[in-house]
């Protein structure tokens, strides 16, 4: 449409940027609940990620005991 602006902040959590002019529904609701297999699915659909494209598919995970300590082992970068 003529006159509208994109804004890749309403697809946060519901799409990925594959390039300037392709993005692919990649829906938070339809990841894992489990910390372990949703940070799975999150690094094979991509294998870097920048803090802002990750936090939304983060927000609302919540690790048990267990996972606690794995959490501990996870290191964000930058790119």
């Amino acid at each position: 449409m003529q006159g509208i602006e994109p804004d890749e902040s309403v697809l946060r959590g519901e799409a990925l940027a594959e390039s300037e002019d392709r993005v692919r529904s990649f829906p938070a609701g339809a990841l894992p609940t489990q910390p372990a297999a949703r940070f799975a699915a999150l690094f094979a659909a991509r294998r870097r990620w920048a803090a802002a494209d990750i936090l939304p598919y983060l927000q609302g995970v919540q690790a048990s005991a267990d996972e606690d300590d794995m959490c501990g082992s996870i290191v964000f970068q930058s790119v």
